[in-house]
């Protein structure tokens, strides 16, 4: 196929009012999609950042929607990062940006009849973060929860918090490198 890529108006009209994509526009010329993103910088055409280009695309193909709708939905439960168990719940008042709320306040919520307050944290007794069973949790306030972690630790001597991980061993392996 021609070059119709190398046309500004021809590939303004695809990729900013259209809406294809860079590799779509590259299948539709048979040139690499690399090629087609040099001639967008040379033409002066903005191209999408990741995010818009991801908004667009489920503009265009709503079958690949959030939630259950997404091929690559599991059920809507994961384990973040953090250690704590996060449920899909976009209705939820208190959901994050992705609709996710932590498991273990769906479950204090469920038991008390009502949605927690934003002060309110569902505490677990054990310290283990995925374990949600109703009775490891313990409703407390934020403040009174501060306090309780605050006063869990230990301190040396002088008063001060012993921090938490304890790097002696690595530094002193460290001063055995140098």
């Amino acid at each position: 196929m021609i070059a119709l890529f190398k046309d500004r108006n021809w590939l303004y009209q695809k990729y900013i009012l259209d809406g294809y994509s860079a590799c779509d526009i590259a299948k539709l010329c048979e040139a690499s999609f690399s090629e087609i993103y040099y001639w967008l910088d040379k033409l002066d055409i903005k191209v999408r950042t990741r995010g818009e280009a991801q908004s667009l695309h489920y503009q265009k193909n709503p079958e690949f929607k959030r939630g259950k709708n997404n091929p690559k939905w599991r059920g809507g439960r994961r384990l973040s990062g953090d250690g704590y168990v996060r449920i899909y719940r976009p209705s939820h008042p208190y959901a994050t940006q992705e609709g996710y709320v932590l498991e273990h306040r769906l479950i204090m919520e469920k038991c008390l009849g009502r949605f927690l307050k934003p002060n309110e944290i569902a505490h677990h007794i054990n310290g283990i973060k995925d374990d949600n069973r109703i009775e490891n949790l313990q409703l407390m306030g934020i403040i009174s929860h501060r306090k309780f972690h605050i006063n869990k630790r230990e301190r040396d001597k002088n008063g001060r918090f012993i921090p938490r991980a304890d790097f002696s061993a690595l530094k002193a392996l460290a001063g055995e490198i140098k």
